[in-house]
């Protein structure tokens, strides 16, 4: 047998009840006008809720015998019944009435106490949680980013672990792509290991995990990528894709880049795992971009072929039946699913509960008020703005669909965050023209030595445009100079260093 015991400000309207969640796991439901908990789990209390729950199961079963059977009737506990012995979690709403129930009630601080609300992970948020419920040193919470339960001690570690990255990356005056790409790095700086056979595989996935341990695989990559995004105020969202023909799946982080430095705005695709360090060795990582900041459709070409997709996608008869619904204003002549995925979608350019969310909602709910003029749902419903929707659906569908970003601009922003990085970790990364060249290599498949080669020795060269354009484009960068710039900055930190 197992017992949780619930607190909630909400149940000062009823009184305490007991109730079988299933088998042999009882809750027990308390509010701030509840007496101190030895006297709610005494005895001779538990048996007059297990009386009032089963009188009050009998008058519903005689109003309607399909709202509950016999089954669900409790049978009575033993007369030397210690509930103390069989409780399981103590779990609590986030409120102030709750603290304070704990804290005039210490010996609940012996059990495991419990927050089961997901939370975004923010220093703002633990350090609320914190000051509310100080004093109350086993209480957990669910973060998301996590499978299971942390204390707060631990909620403050994760936060310390994604913050010192964001707050390298907020150190320099970098633009939101400059930004991402140097975030990217610092995540994808570590080697993809799946924990051992016989472990806990949620050691290499959640966040909380793989921010402090070695493991770490597709789900805890990307759960660092995204939480450290949140943390530069940069929209993301990750989602999952399954491998065709099998349960064994990936995860992607998906970003509106909103950067008006470069003109770049529209969703892309960023894969960290596909792009981090594949042994300890490894060099050349560092000067690999291929699943950096691609479009939709460069992205579908894998996707098409290896996964079953999972994402929500806007299809071209979708916008076209938005649309439609748009010009019309009907509820009818838009599908339960479109709704759905377009408030899904949405949810990444205009966060949760937007226009699209209620009108998703407005459609689950449609059956309640139909086209009745005088239904006050209904008349809601249409004083909805839906000129500034259309507008609004324009933006997203286009910024959706983004086109793929010039490598010249992307080359403009791999320049300026590499001597970022060679200035704040000299000893990992090099700003020269070796590096350039292997960015290109690995990121563009362009040469730069070969073609060099090739220019001089009249060789007959093989034909690629794009490699051309950006080989010209980057002739007009004086790389020599860039790089004795940095190497004076440089020298004259370590002055500065060496005087303090």
């Amino acid at each position: 047998m197992k017992i949780n015991v619930e607190f909630n400000k909400y149940n000062s309207f009823c009184k305490d009840r007991i109730n079988r969640l299933f088998d042999d796991y009882y809750c027990i439901s308390i509010g701030p006008k509840s007496s101190p908990i030895t006297e709610v789990l005494s005895n001779k209390n538990i048996k007059k809720l297990i009386e009032n729950h089963n009188k009050n199961l009998k008058q519903f079963m005689e109003m309607d015998p399909d709202l509950c059977s016999e089954d669900d009737i409790i049978v009575p506990f033993d007369e030397d019944f210690n509930a103390w012995d069989y409780i399981d979690k103590i779990i609590i709403s986030e409120d102030e009435e709750s603290a304070q129930y704990i804290r005039e009630n210490p010996i609940l601080n012996d059990y495991e106490i419990y927050i089961i609300d997901e939370r975004v992970i923010s220093r703002e948020d633990y350090e609320q949680l914190s000051q509310k419920f100080k004093g109350i040193p086993n209480l957990r919470v669910k973060l998301c980013g996590n499978s299971r339960f942390c204390l707060l001690s631990e909620y403050k570690e994760t936060i310390e672990g994604i913050e010192k990255i964001s707050n390298t990356v907020k150190k320099y005056d970098l633009s939101p792509i400059e930004q991402i790409m140097f975030a990217y790095d610092l995540v994808r700086n570590r080697v993809y290991k799946e924990v051992g056979e016989n472990e806990d595989k949620s050691n290499s996935r959640n966040i909380s995990d793989v921010l402090k341990g070695e493991n770490i695989v597709c789900v805890g990559f990307q759960e660092i990528f995204s939480n450290v995004l949140n943390q530069l105020n940069i929209s993301n969202e990750i989602y999952s894709i399954r491998k065709k023909g099998s349960i064994k799946g990936h995860v992607r982080t998906k970003v509106l880049v909103d950067d008006d430095k470069y003109d770049i705005h529209g969703v892309y695709y960023f894969d960290p795992t596909w792009d981090c360090k594949e042994n300890e060795q490894d060099k050349i990582y560092q000067n690999r971009y291929k699943f950096f900041a691609m479009n939709r459709e460069d992205m579908m070409r894998y996707d098409d072929v290896l996964y079953e997709k999972k994402s929500p996608i806007l299809s071209q008869e979708m916008i076209d039946e938005f649309n439609k619904f748009l010009e019309t204003k009907d509820l009818r002549s838009l599908s339960f699913s479109t709704a759905a995925k377009v408030a899904k979608v949405s949810n990444l350019f205009f966060g949760e509960f937007s226009l699209f969310d209620s009108i998703f909602t407005y459609k689950q709910i449609e059956t309640d008020f139909g086209n009745d003029e005088d239904d006050c749902i209904y008349k809601e419903y249409k004083n909805m703005d839906f000129d500034n929707i259309k507008k609004m659906f324009e933006t997203m569908v286009m910024q959706y669909n983004s086109t793929k970003i010039d490598q010249n601009k992307l080359m403009d922003a791999i320049l300026k965050v590499r001597k970022v990085e060679s200035y704040e970790f000299p000893e990992q990364y090099d700003f020269n023209h070796k590096t350039i060249n292997s960015i290109l290599q690995n990121s563009f498949g362009v040469n730069f030595e070969k073609r060099l080669l090739f220019s001089i020795f009249g060789y007959e060269r093989f034909k690629d445009e794009e490699g051309d354009e950006i080989i010209k484009y980057l002739s007009t960068k004086n790389l020599a100079r860039q790089e004795e710039e940095l190497k004076l900055v440089k020298a004259l930190r370590k002055v500065l260093e060496s005087k303090r």
